[in-house]
């Protein structure tokens, strides 16, 4: 049985909801910054609909993810577990947002990273040298090559002369293409006398006047056009060696075609020998005559002069030339030097190309024939 209160006038067990009922209301009342909101719960309500419809148009927040809860004039952000399975829950920067869109907290302006000072330019060129790695560690330099031994030098030097160039173009290219300094002898008057000459001189070959000469057995032998003869007088002989002469601008020197009888004369061979000397060539005397003036004329007038020792292809087959080509190496290793002439035979051009090598291997050097020529006082002529 309920107890009576003091003043009899209701029972105390009854009063608890009246409590309850006003505590609720005092939790109602307005916020203390807002003192003229109603207390009545229909108003808050209302309220809390604006508020959230102002959430909605300024960050895009769905009001039903909302409570429906109040304290004063704010909503109380309390996510809906029903309405967060279908929308994404509001961002920190939009809860961060007051009523007005304005953020409730200042935000602070981002402290500067101090960047680092570029060195000076000595600075700069001292880190990049500690820096650089000249060599990748990775690989280990390869050691040079050892240099090549020194080459012996050679224990004799021969020329080799071909005479008879001027009627054959290709054969005469045939022998530029040897790979020996040979010296092109090119007669005079012939069709491609000139072009040889041009030709051979631009491939850096030593070039001659082979000036035709009276042989024996004159005028069955037939020396060629523009020979020399023993029956022309002085002057008739120079008129017809300065032609012969002025057909090319590359001749270095002379030596005789044919000519055994016209060597033999010493006043004929003085003649020939003062053109060279006042045009400063030298003279390589053929030897077609074992009697031959022409090195004593050479040596009385101080111009430069040689001697054949070795014909290559009087006998034109190629085991004949490959025995003359012994010969002549021979000689070289014997005296120092000797002299080959040989003719635009295809058994000659055929022994020299394969022979090429060989010289080099024997410690022969081939050079060009003015490099044999020499200058003896007339004292020592004979």
């Amino acid at each position: 049985m309920a107890s009576l209160d003091p003043q009899g006038a209701k029972p105390q067990g009854r009063a608890e909801p009246t409590k309850r009922k006003e505590n609720s209301a005092s939790k109602a009342e307005v916020h203390p910054a807002n003192p003229s909101t109603p207390k009545a719960s229909a108003v808050s309500e209302t309220r809390e609909k604006t508020q959230g419809e102002k959430y909605e148009r300024r960050g895009g927040i769905d009001p039903s993810t909302y409570a429906t809860g109040t304290v004063g004039d704010r909503v109380a952000p309390v996510k809906n577990p029903e309405a967060s399975s279908n929308r994404r829950a509001s961002t920190p920067a939009q809860s961060q947002l007051g009523n007005d869109g304005s953020p409730k907290h200042p935000v602070s302006p981002p402290v500067p990273i101090p960047q680092p000072v570029a060195p000076q330019k000595e600075e700069q060129t001292l880190l990049a040298a500690l820096h650089t790695d000249p060599l990748p560690r990775h690989k280990i330099p390869t050691p040079p090559p050892p240099p090549p031994p020194p080459l012996k030098p050679p224990i004799g030097r021969v020329a080799i002369v071909i005479d008879d160039f001027g009627q054959d173009l290709k054969m005469a290219k045939e022998f530029l293409d040897i790979p020996l300094p040979i010296t092109f002898s090119v007669l005079p008057h012939q069709p491609h006398s000139k072009e040889i000459a041009r030709l051979a001189h631009s491939r850096g070959r030593e070039v001659l006047l082979h000036m035709p000469m009276e042989p024996r057995g004159y005028p069955q032998v037939n020396p060629g056009k523009g020979a020399l003869l023993l029956s022309m007088n002085a002057q008739a002989i120079e008129s017809s060696l300065r032609t012969a002469l002025d057909t090319s601008p590359f001749f270095r020197g002379v030596n005789n075609h044919m000519g055994s009888r016209f060597t033999e004369s010493a006043p004929a061979m003085e003649l020939v020998l003062r053109e060279l000397a006042q045009r400063d060539m030298f003279f390589l005397d053929s030897r077609t005559s074992a009697s031959s003036m022409g090195v004593f004329a050479a040596r009385k007038l101080q111009v430069p002069t040689g001697r054949r020792d070795v014909f290559l292809d009087h006998v034109q087959t190629e085991g004949f030339v490959r025995s003359q080509i012994d010969q002549l190496i021979a000689k070289a290793k014997t005296r120092g030097s000797a002299i080959a002439i040989g003719h635009p035979y295809p058994c000659t051009l055929k022994v020299l190309k394969e022979q090429a090598g060989r010289f080099a291997q024997e410690g022969i050097a081939v050079v060009p024939c003015g490099e044999l020529m020499t200058t003896l006082p007339p004292e020592s002529s004979r």
